[in-house]
């Protein structure tokens, strides 16, 4: 038990030592060794040669501060843009698959609620059922292929 008190009293001994030390370094730079430092500066730059540093200005060199917006960058944003259509797939729901002897069909709804019984090839409104698997119809709806997945 002693022990313990001995450690503890030398460790607060040693922080009081130790804050200390830091306060007289904040002190000391702020209130002592200001004074020196501006006279040791001005004496350095009283002795540097000042054509030395000098800035020259160069038309060639691009301004890093400057931002510039070209007329060709504007240009190959908008035709990106413009080569690249959104597609829209067709306006249906797969709502079921019907296997029967005959074979296959989809059953499609479209927006209004209207049902639509299609079977492989058959084509409606633009879009083109190309394969009609268990859980899974694909087609062609202008010019590009996708499918539709069963939940």
């Amino acid at each position: 038990m002693k022990t313990n008190k001995n450690i503890l009293r030398l460790l607060v001994g040693v922080l009081l030592i130790v804050w200390g030390l830091i306060v007289y370094q904040v002190i000391s730079a702020v209130y002592f060794s200001g004074d020196n430092e501006v006279t040791n500066t001005d004496k350095l730059i009283k002795n540097k040669d000042r054509t030395a540093g000098q800035f020259v200005y160069d038309d060639k060199v691009r301004d890093p501060f400057q931002y510039r917006s070209t007329k060709i960058d504007t240009t190959k944003r908008a035709r990106s843009k413009q080569a690249a259509p959104v597609w829209n797939p067709p306006p249906f729901n797969l709502k079921g698959i019907i296997e029967a002897k005959a074979g296959k069909m989809a059953i499609l709804e479209d927006a209004s609620g209207e049902t639509h019984f299609l079977q492989r090839g058959d084509t409606l409104r633009g879009m083109r059922i190309l394969k009609i698997e268990s859980k899974r119809v694909q087609y062609i709806f202008e010019k590009k292929k996708s499918d539709w997945l069963l939940e």
